[in-house]
């Protein structure tokens, strides 16, 4: 029986193979896609019990004293809770300087408590997990992530027992973690094993706990505020501190980035649905053709149960080979989604490459669910009707009419459906173009920026960051002769925010509401003219100047101080912090990229921290007119010169910083892009197919019309109109389902309405006409009937 329909299958190679190419699309598509959002938003901690995995936090009171918790006092305190905690783990974020083989870098260096291990357990790739008695040794002990140990050491088995110097301290590598362990962030390169009442490292660390069986985390926050009442009497914790629970890091920033990936998942959705909807329509159109030779088989003794079978067989045998494609296209798509993923999007790191299994399944079964109804209706219809009657000319008209009925519909679902996809993906489009055209307040082509970590012991010490910074500032500009300043974080990407600011302006009334956060820039005097930021009022820093002076951006002056000079007058931004003597107003500036999300586009800038300060981030702009890449490569190695210890996070120009702002939209944009250029080109074969079969159907009625007289582009224009009908048919349904769900999207578009007339206005115009051309082959091959010939054979 398979061999049978593999040679009836092979009669027709075109059309199996683009059904099997159609299904294996929309599996492989569904899949990946899944896979991604599996990973991320519905599974981002993929271990046993993760739902029972809590966040402790320490919450403050208003005015509550911001002094820091001793974590023994609070880890014994907790501890003693046995009826809310099975166990307790602790880590803290970090990072350290690697030094040794190769260009120093700055890594990603959490440290962590082996509890950690008992709430997520997991077997090492290589070596051995952490004790308690490893976090009480006074040797340094690092466990390897699967990433960085892939990367750095090409997964060299010999990496256990290696000593790293991080920070100019000998560390021992004990294991190497799964890439599928992140905690506690996302990109980790190597943890730190430290205990978690006596490290050091821990003093401002955060612990992981996880609740019993029946203890949700709404109960566990109740017991916890009346808990800390108790450890606040106890003086464990300070007066107006609390601990509260949340969601683990990994589920709040799953949760963050949900939207975009659920948009993707929609569309991809739609991708498969599209796929069924053709494969379905494919299969009518070929069983309608075979229904003469089905019906010679009835005449020649096959019963309705023989017909029924074969056509089943082939249906599953085109839906496995599409499943095998489809196996192909995910694994495939997955690795080009998790390569291009953009460094904003780290939770796509959390994604191990692995397929869902679960997601495939589902796939796999709405395709070949499609495929066994489609492709077992014609051998029904051709059951029930008389063979002889069957094989008459009269028959094949009046089954064409019915089947021409059920192929229009499907049509028109497609493109419905295929309307809703594209209008998502215009408006991203729109919003994207929109985003590309914000003025940035400063020209980003001339400017190149090497942002530097100093984490070594030897930059502990006051003021000597800022002696090896100022000594490369030197040197770059007496032998690169360009002009150089220094600040701690640039336009594009910002240096720091003010958290829950309330702002004062001395004298001033302030305005009702405050944003949620207020950046701010440290920046050297010359900051200005290096970036060529009008100052509007006063003057910038001068090496006199204090660090209680400030310049504010032209939009924050004028919330605060309204028509009034700020210039000598006295801004802070909240009432425990200091006052600040404005000095100048400068132009706004898109501090965190074209969209400038924080700060409602306010800004302000203090001046570069002095001796004896401790700063170690710093941020190096030179503005160039040569060779970017020539530029960057001397001065690292000035700076390398002075220190070759010294990591450099990164160095790129200022126009590369800018389109990495926007990477995150733009890589939304590509996949859906390709889902719905994918879509389209699903559909136009539907309509091609659909309208070869009306063709075919009607030839004979076609020839008549020619021999009545009609010209051959009144015969054109006839075949076109009918797809032009399905197409308005199924563009009118699907642009009533994409407004209505086009409010899904608004998180994600910048500058544009989520139902812009422009936009759907021009997908649907976009789509017939695509439609016409699907339809033209046939449609010209209509118009070319010899009449004569025609009817003899008819």
């Amino acid at each position: 029986m398979i061999a049978d329909a593999f040679r009836r299958l092979r009669r027709t190679p075109a059309f199996t193979a683009l059904l099997v190419l159609t299904l294996g699309l929309g599996i492989g598509a569904a899949t990946a896609m899944y896979s991604v959002v599996d990973a991320v938003v519905v599974a981002p901690i993929p271990f046993p019990h993760a739902d029972r995995l809590s966040e402790l936090v320490v919450r403050y009171a208003e005015g509550a004293s911001r002094a820091p918790t001793s974590m023994p006092d609070l880890v014994r305190a907790l501890r003693e809770q046995r009826d809310l905690f099975v166990a307790i783990a602790g880590y803290q974020f970090g990072s350290g300087t690697l030094t040794g083989d190769g260009d120093p870098e700055l890594l990603s260096v959490p440290v962590l408590s082996p509890e950690i291990f008992a709430v997520l357990p997991l077997a090492p790739l290589a070596g051995r997990l952490p004790t308690p008695a490893d976090a009480a040794s006074s040797e340094h002990l690092v466990l390897v992530s699967e990433r960085f140990w892939a990367r750095r050491f090409g997964r060299d088995p010999r990496i256990i027992g290696r000593v790293l110097t991080v920070d100019d301290v000998p560390h021992r590598v004990i294991g190497v973690l799964p890439a599928r362990f992140t905690l506690p962030e996302t990109r980790p390169d190597l943890w730190r094993v430290q205990a978690l009442d006596t490290g050091p490292a821990m003093a401002r660390g955060r612990m992981i706990v996880m609740r019993p069986a029946g203890v949700s985390q709404a109960q566990l926050d109740e017991r916890l505020d009346a808990l800390s009442s108790s450890m606040q009497s106890a003086g464990v914790l300070p007066p107006g501190q609390s601990i509260g629970a949340e969601d683990p890091l990994p589920v709040q920033l799953g949760r963050d980035g949900a939207t975009a990936l659920y948009v993707l998942l929609g569309a991809v959705l739609l991708l498969l649905l599209v796929a069924c909807v053709n494969a379905a329509n494919l299969l009518l159109v070929h069983g309608a053709s075979r229904r003469g030779e089905q019906a010679l088989m009835a005449a020649l003794g096959a019963g309705r149960a023989r017909l029924l079978r074969d056509a089943a067989i082939d249906s599953m045998m085109v839906s496995v080979a599409g499943g095998m494609v489809g196996v192909w296209v995910a694994a495939m798509l997955l690795d080009v989604i998790l390569r291009l993923a953009p460094a904003q999007m780290s939770l796509l790191s959390r994604a191990t490459g692995d397929l869902d299994l679960r997601a495939l399944l589902f796939a796999f079964g709405m395709t070949a669910a499609a495929c066994l109804l489609c492709g077992t209706i014609p051998a029904w219809h051709a059951g029930r009707v008389d063979p002889l009657d069957a094989l008459k000319q009269h028959s094949r008209a009046t089954a064409g009419r019915r089947d021409e009925w059920w192929q229009g519909a499907l049509v028109s679902t497609q493109i419905a459906l295929v309307i809703v996809l594209l209008a998502a993906t215009g408006l991203l489009l729109r919003s994207f173009i929109s985003l590309n055209q914000v003025d940035l307040g400063f020209n980003p082509d001339r400017l190149v920026a090497l942002d530097l970590q100093l984490t070594a012991p030897a930059y502990r010490t006051p003021g000597e960051t800022l002696r090896l910074i100022r000594d490369v500032e030197r040197r770059v500009e007496s032998q690169l002769h360009v002009p150089v300043t220094i600040s701690g974080g640039s336009p594009v990407r910002g240096g720091g925010f003010a958290l829950a600011p309330k702002p004062e302006a001395d004298g001033m009334v302030p305005p009702p509401a405050h944003p949620s956060r207020l950046p701010f820039t440290r920046v050297s005097g010359d900051f200005f003219e290096v970036y060529k930021i009008p100052l509007l009022q006063g003057r910038t820093f001068a090496d006199a100047d204090d660090d209680d002076t400030v310049i504010l951006n032209d939009l924050l002056a004028q919330r605060y101080f309204g028509t009034v000079s700020p210039i000598g007058r006295r801004f802070r931004t909240g009432a425990d912090r200091p006052w600040m003597t404005v000095i100048g107003v400068a132009a706004d500036v898109k501090t965190m990229g074209p969209a400038d999300p924080i700060g409602d586009g306010m800004e302000y800038y203090v001046p570069y921290p002095k001796v004896p300060a401790v700063f170690n981030f710093v941020t190096l702009t030179a503005a160039v007119s040569g060779s970017h890449e020539q530029a960057l490569a001397s001065i690292k190695r000035i700076i390398w010169e002075l220190d070759p210890r010294a990591p450099i996070i990164t160095a790129s120009s200022l126009r590369e910083q800018v389109g990495l702002t926007i990477a995150r939209p733009r890589f939304v944009l590509s996949l859906s892009a390709a889902f719905a250029v994918t879509a389209v080109l699903i559909a136009a074969v539907g309509v091609y197919g659909v309208s070869a079969y009306w063709v075919s159907r009607r030839r004979r009625e076609l020839a008549i019309r020619l021999a009545l007289g009609a010209s051959p582009e009144q015969v054109l224009v006839a075949v076109c109109v009918r797809s032009v009908r399905l197409v308005a048919i199924g563009a009118a349904v699907g642009l009533a389902v994409a407004l209505g769900v086009s409010r899904i999207m608004t998180s994600l578009l910048f500058a544009t309405d989520a139902r812009d007339p422009g936009t759907f206005i021009g997908v649907t115009v976009f789509l017939a006409v695509v439609a016409l051309m699907a339809c033209a082959g046939p449609a010209i091959r209509a118009s070319r009937i010899d009449p004569m010939a025609t009817l003899r054979v008819e």
